[in-house]
């Protein structure tokens, strides 16, 4: 899918929640509201408050006039990389050192 045909907020603001690698429950823990009210808003049956879009932009590192769709401003290669560091983070010594020989392999 084209960065482009996010046509609704909510489209846009999964995809920048998927590019942050966090569920929709982090989300809600880390902005202090539901997990029910995550989804509806990525729904669009919630409407945001400015504040809210200012927060959601922070949180997920894009600008709030991509959120609203005013320009094409979105998740880059540099956010699959943050994305890729954060899970490689997650591996064992061991896990991640097999990893590496596979890629150096490649």
């Amino acid at each position: 899918m084209r960065l482009d045909s996010y046509e609704t907020i909510g489209d846009r603001l999964r995809f920048a929640r998927e590019m942050a690698g966090l569920s929709p429950v982090q989300v809600a823990r880390l902005l202090g509201c539901g997990t029910p009210k995550i989804s509806n808003i990525e729904a669009g049956i919630i409407d945001l408050s400015e504040d809210e879009i200012v927060r959601f932009g922070d949180l997920y590192g894009v600008s709030t006039s991509w959120i609203i769709g005013k320009k094409i401003n979105a998740p880059t290669e540099d956010n699959h990389v943050k994305l890729a560091a954060r899970e490689l983070s997650k591996l064992r010594e061991e896990d991640l050192s097999r990893l590496l020989q596979f890629i150096n392999a490649l």
